[in-house]
């Protein structure tokens, strides 16, 4: 699985972990969400961030650590590579 692909899937299990990521998307968020769009632009707390991490590691059967560190969404991407890195696999 590609980067990009990687940042899709991540995306779309945010979107389903925590409404606020779709209302963002819906409401036109200023700009485009991108690797360097920051959870606090998209209105999400730390909270919100654990519940997206849960899903994350739910849907991608990976284990995250210290998902609340990230500000980014690209940071979050880091994490899901490095999750598949130290699993021995690929996503």
């Amino acid at each position: 699985m590609t980067r990009e692909e990687i940042f899709s899937r991540v995306l779309e299990l945010a979107k389903k972990a925590t409404p606020q990521v779709s209302l963002a998307i819906e409401k036109g968020f200023d700009g485009e969400i991108g690797e360097d769009t920051t959870f606090k632009e998209l209105g999400l707390d730390s909270l919100d961030l654990t519940e997206i991490a849960m899903e994350i590691e739910d849907g991608l059967d990976i284990v995250l650590e210290d998902e609340t560190s990230a500000v980014r969404v690209g940071q979050l991407v880091d994490m899901v590579e490095a999750a598949f890195a130290k699993k021995g696999g690929t996503p």
